[in-house]
């Protein structure tokens, strides 16, 4: 059983290879030479130039994040011995509370 897409693929076939072509080729005698210069002007830093750039802008950013890190870890110290001191403080102030709620809770069940 033939299809009718079957058909119609060699049908194109049959047209296209039928059609006549022409193959492109180069003109008689050859493409005419032009000239060329394969020498490109050195412009900019050289490749060591830009490595040693790099190099010290990394360490440049490497210093920065140290120096970062160690005034962040002083102002963390430095927080931290402030609520130290506090400590003592905020706890008397607890206690006192507490101690007022239950002497408060005391006299109003034995009244």
């Amino acid at each position: 059983r033939k299809t009718k897409v079957g058909h119609l693929q060699k049908q194109f076939l049959a047209k296209m290879s039928a059609l006549p072509y022409k193959q492109d080729m180069p003109p008689k005698g050859g493409y005419p030479s032009f000239r060329f210069n394969r020498h490109i002007p050195n412009r900019g830093p050289s490749g060591v130039a830009l490595f040693a750039g790099f190099g010290l802008m990394m360490a440049f950013g490497f210093y920065e994040v140290g120096q970062r890190n160690i005034k962040h870890r002083n102002l963390k110290a430095e927080k931290l011995a402030a609520r130290t001191a506090l400590l003592p403080v905020l706890q008397a102030e607890e206690d006192a509370r507490l101690a007022n709620y239950i002497f408060s809770v005391l006299g109003r069940g034995a009244g």
